[in-house]
C-alpha cells in the first residue's frame, strides 16, 4: 500500500472513531454531565459592565437573560450588540418587513430585561452569511469593547452547530481573546443537537483555548427569581416561538422554536465556557461551589 494509500485508511478509521466515540457520549445527556460538571459562580462576581454579543435577535435572551438580568437588578451596565436583524428566514420582499419585526420584538425583550434603548446596537451585517463576514466582525467587536469597555463579553460558542453562531464566536475570540476583557462563550444549538457540538469539537479542536472546547470547564449562574422576567422576554419573539411553546409555559408563536429546544433555556441557571485567561482568573476568584442546577 503506499504511502497515500496508509494516510487515507489512517483518516478513516479516525473519523469512524471520532464518530463512535460521538455515538457512545450521546448515551448519556451531554447537558446534565455539563451542568452537573459545572462550577457554581457567585452573583457577588457579576461584571458591572457586561456586553453581550449575539448572531441574531432572541440569541441575547435565550442564551443569557438571566445574567443579563441579574446584571442589571445588581446596578451594573449591559450592552447588547445584534449582528444581524434575522430576515434570513423569510425570503424576497418579506425580509425588509421580517426585519422590522424582529427588531421591534428585541426591543420589547431587552426592554424587559431592564436594558436601556441605547445600549442595543445593530451591527447591520447580513442574516445566513455571517461566516462571509468574519474579518469584518472583528473589527465590529474590537470596535465595541472600545466603546463599552465591559469586564465581561459573552459571545455565542465558536463550536455552536448553527454556522453563524460559530462565525460570531471566531471573530470575538480573533478580537478579545488577548485582552482584558474576561471571554465567555454562551452555546444555543448545541443542547438540542449536541451530536453536532461534539463533532465541531474533534474537528476544531483548538489546544490553545478553553471555552466550549472544554465543555467540561464550564461556570454557571443561579438566579432563582430571574427566570419568570426571561420567560416574559421570550415571550415577546412571537415571530420565533412554535406553537408546541405552550407546552413550556410560553405563548404560541409562527416560529419554528419548538418547546423541545426552548426547555433547555427555561432553567433557573445558565451555562457559559471560559475563554481566555482573565474569564479564567474571574472563574478562580469567583467560585462558591460545584454543584449545578440539576
Amino acid at each position: 500500500m503506499t504511502t497515500v494509500g496508509v494516510a487515507r485508511q489512517f483518516l478513516s478509521t479516525a473519523w469512524s472513531t471520532a464518530n463512535k466515540c460521538a455515538d457512545l457520549l450521546m448515551a448519556v445527556p451531554l447537558e446534565v454531565v455539563i451542568r452537573w460538571h459545572a462550577s457554581e459562580m457567585s452573583l457577588g462576581n457579576l461584571p458591572d459592565r457586561l456586553l453581550v454579543i449575539a448572531p441574531h435577535p432572541d440569541d441575547e435572551t435565550i442564551g443569557c437573560g438571566l445574567i443579563v438580568y441579574e446584571t442589571v437588578k445588581a446596578g451594573g451596565c449591559v450592552w447588547v450588540a445584534i449582528a444581524t436583524s434575522g430576515e434570513g428566514s423569510r425570503s424576497g420582499s418579506g425580509q425588509e418587513l421580517f426585519a422590522e419585526v424582529r427588531r421591534a420584538e428585541t426591543s420589547m425583550a431587552t426592554a424587559v430585561l431592564g436594558i436601556k434603548s441605547e445600549n442595543v446596537r445593530w451591527l447591520n451585517l447580513p442574516d445566513a452569511n455571517l461566516t462571509a463576514h468574519e474579518d469584518q466582525m472583528v473589527l465590529l467587536v474590537e470596535e465595541l469593547v472600545e466603546f463599552c469597555k465591559p469586564n465581561v463579553v459573552l459571545v455565542t460558542a465558536s463550536s455552536d452547530p448553527h454556522p453563524d453562531h460559530a462565525a460570531l464566536g471566531r471573530a470575538a475570540r480573533r478580537a478579545v481573546f488577548a485582552t482584558h476583557p474576561a471571554l465567555f462563550e454562551y452555546m444555543v444549538w448545541g443542547w438540542y443537537d449536541p451530536r453536532s457540538w461534539l463533532r465541531t469539537l474533534i474537528r476544531t479542536r483548538d489546544a490553545s483555548a478553553s471555552g466550549a472546547d472544554l465543555p467540561f470547564g464550564a461556570v454557571h449562574f443561579r438566579s432563582p427569581d430571574g427566570l419568570e422576567c426571561k420567560r416574559r422576554a421570550l415571550s415577546c419573539y412571537l415571530s420565533q416561538l412554535g406553537p408546541t411553546a405552550v407546552k413550556v409555559g410560553l405563548p404560541a408563536g409562527t416560529g419554528m422554536l419548538s418547546h423541545r429546544f426552548l426547555s433547555h433555556f427555561l432553567k433557573t441557571s445558565e451555562v457559559v465556557f471560559p475563554v481566555n485567561t482573565a474569564a479564567r482568573e474571574l472563574i478562580e476568584s469567583g467560585v462558591t461551589s460545584n454543584a449545578s442546577d440539576r
